[in-house]
């Protein structure tokens, strides 16, 4: 191993562990903070719509952009129909590795079928 190797590595591992660091100081500040503090009600009912406005900012670009583009055509974007049949087996069973391998196999399935 050279000199530059061993000081990449280091670099590398140093970076790892400081954005680690820092990133638990930024969840768990908030969280030390907010559970001695008695909030209002208006911030408790506000809080729980955090949790769906973040996985929709999440997933719906991913879900209705192809290149940047919008893609609202099933047959270009077969992830659409994945996404469809992943909500409806959440709805019926509420079973989480039971709706990510639904939606997996069907967006496999139609890709090997030649479907966007």
């Amino acid at each position: 191993m050279s000199l530059s190797s061993e000081v990449d590595t280091l670099y590398a591992w140093g970076l790892m562990i400081g954005m680690a660091i820092i990133t638990f100081a930024l969840r768990f500040g908030p969280l030390t903070l907010f559970s001695k503090i008695d909030l209002p009600r208006l911030a408790h009912r506000s809080f729980r719509l955090v949790i769906p406005a973040v996985f929709a900012a999440l997933v719906f670009p991913v879900l209705f952009l192809v290149n940047g583009a919008p893609a609202l055509n099933p047959f270009s974007n077969p992830k659409l129909i994945a996404a469809v049949v992943a909500v409806l087996v959440a709805w019926r069973t509420n079973h989480m590795l039971l709706t990510m391998l639904a939606g997996m196999v069907v967006i496999w399935g139609l890709k090997w079928l030649g479907v966007g």
